[in-house]
């Protein structure tokens, strides 16, 4: 009888968590993202579904947490490692993330996992994205350090947005960001080592292009905002266009 019971409680909790998750659907319909969240939050504590953990991801990354997103892909995964859109989610941050070998190789997971998954036309035209992102990038490294190995032009380089993404991700490390606060700080104030700056923010470029592939944008508008004032740094970057935004709200593709 007990064994009965508990059959009918789960499957009152899995109705329950569905409808929960149709909620929230319908919420992100209405970019009413953190209510979507706390719907899928209440469905999950019914039923701990990958698919629900997808759902969230899609929301945090409507709001741009983007590592609480990554997290709920994870955890589908931890439940079902078969799981095709968890991946695809993955692949989603990662392309917010400008980690764009990341994202195409989740997303080549997640086809690998259901030859139907990118039958749908907004995956298929992220992919386009993705792939020439990486390939902008491949041909960047190969004119860069091809023959010589040597930069030929400072200019292009320090205004190429993978050189920039570069030095996003170089930033991360409080060493390097207080080294080139200080070499900045000389160059602009014109003090008889700009020289000698000048020359050793260049190195310093040339080592943030070999790490391009790692970039994030995020630390390129703080240095922008920052430096504004000086030549190095142009107006006039682009951001990325999410060309599947609207597929983040939708639980059923």
């Amino acid at each position: 009888m007990a064994g009965g019971n508990n059959s009918e409680t789960n499957e009152n909790h899995q109705k329950a968590a569905q409808t929960l998750i149709e909620e929230g659907d319908e919420c992100v319909k209405a970019s009413k993202f953190n209510d979507a969240i706390e719907k899928y939050n209440e469905a999950i504590k019914l039923n701990r579904d990958p698919l629900y953990f997808c759902c969230r991801a899609a929301a945090y990354c409507r709001l741009e947490e983007y590592d609480l997103a990554l997290q709920d892909c994870r955890s589908a995964l931890e439940i079902d490692d078969k799981c095709a859109k968890a991946y695809g989610r993955m692949g989603l941050v990662f392309y917010h993330q400008n980690r764009y070998d990341a994202s195409l190789e989740a997303h080549e997971t997640a086809l690998a996992l259901d030859p139907f998954y990118m039958l749908d036309e907004n995956y298929k035209s992220h992919l386009d994205v993705i792939k020439e992102k990486v390939g902008e990038a491949q041909n960047f490294c190969a004119t860069l350090f091809g023959g010589t190995g040597e930069v030929s032009d400072f200019s292009d380089f320090m205004n190429n947005e993978y050189v920039m993404q570069a030095a996003m991700q170089m930033m991360k490390d409080p060493n390097m960001q207080n080294r080139l606060e200080s070499m900045m700080e000389q160059f602009m104030g014109g003090s008889a080592a700009a020289g000698e700056s000048f020359g050793e923010l260049f190195a310093a470029g040339k080592n943030m292009a070999q790490q391009m592939q790692q970039a994030n944008l995020e630390l390129l508008e703080q240095l922008r905002d920052r430096f504004a004032s000086t030549s190095v740094f142009e107006e006039g970057h682009q951001q990325i266009e999410d060309s599947s935004s609207a597929e983040n709200s939708q639980h059923s593709e």
